[in-house]
């Protein structure tokens, strides 16, 4: 049975790596409990797998009701290239818990401009990834559909550690800091034609599900702890998480000068003299 700490645990371990404002501890703690376990005990364990268009309306009917505009915590998987077909799109929201939908079976659950294509181009909802380029630009090759009021939490994360936003940090190792462990994510072994297999084996549906059940909870974590700091950088930062063919490429960071390295040889003149003669490596 995996063992998962406790949400008062993990934010434990969370306020004594970055502080957060007293006042709004005990909101995210009431927030928190219920999260972790609940999802964890329950939510994976009952995986809502859809591959019909109008299953999939029903879902982002819930979404796009709810008044709350909570986010929706997001990953895909399959071949996410420009020419490649995505296989599936998995979220996890308060009222739904975790959906994976089945894109490359049913292509119209993203194509058709009422249902989940609403809630991914909502400016209202708040679409959290780790790591959202790959994703996005598969969304927008594949599907014509752009991402809007994306929080990517690779992004976050390195702002938080002061860090570039090229020091990128992977999902397991930022859980590793709130002490989860996700014990599929390495057993899974990707090769071609992997996510393409139907039906789909269960394991691969537990990992899709481990990709997007802790993004919410991270993601309150790291709002309260970035607080308004760095809201010019963040901005700059979040255009950047979605993919824009149109955006010119980064220039790439050069690369410092090599260093010319001598090396003494020790040398014996006929009059029997040492002398040093240094030449370049």
């Amino acid at each position: 049975m995996l063992m998962i700490p406790s949400g008062t645990m993990l934010l434990s371990r969370f306020v004594a790596m970055y502080p957060i404002a007293t006042d709004n501890i005990e909101t995210l703690l009431q927030q928190t409990d219920g999260f972790v376990v609940n999802t964890i005990d329950k939510t994976v364990a009952a995986i809502r797998y859809v591959n019909t268009y109008d299953e999939s309306v029903v879902i982002a009917q819930t979404i796009m009701e709810a008044h709350s505009f909570d986010p929706v915590s997001l990953d895909m998987e399959g071949n996410l290239n420009v020419g490649g077909h995505a296989s599936l799109i998995q979220l996890h929201h308060k009222l739904t818990g975790v959906v994976v939908f089945d894109i490359y079976r049913c292509r119209l659950i993203l194509e058709s401009p009422i249902g989940l294509r609403q809630v991914l181009e909502s400016q209202q909802i708040v679409k959290v990834f780790h790591a959202c380029l790959a994703d996005s630009r598969a969304l927008i090759c594949q599907f014509n559909l752009k991402l809007v009021h994306v929080w990517d939490i690779q992004l976050g994360h390195a702002l938080l550690h002061g860090r570039s936003r090229y020091e990128i940090s992977k999902l397991n190792d930022i859980l590793g800091e709130f002490g989860i462990e996700n014990p599929i994510k390495e057993t899974v072994r990707h090769r071609p034609g992997l996510w393409e297999q139907r039906p789909i084996a269960d394991h691969l549906l537990r990992y899709a599900a481990y990709d997007v059940v802790y993004l919410g909870y991270i993601h309150k974590s790291l709002l309260l702890s970035l607080g308004t700091r760095n809201c010019g950088k963040w901005q700059l930062w979040s255009d950047d998480a979605v993919y824009d063919p149109n955006r010119k490429k980064e220039p790439k960071t050069p690369k410092p000068k090599a260093t010319r390295k001598t090396k003494a040889t020790l040398r014996t003149t006929p009059a029997g003299k040492a002398s040093v003669t240094e030449t370049s490596s």
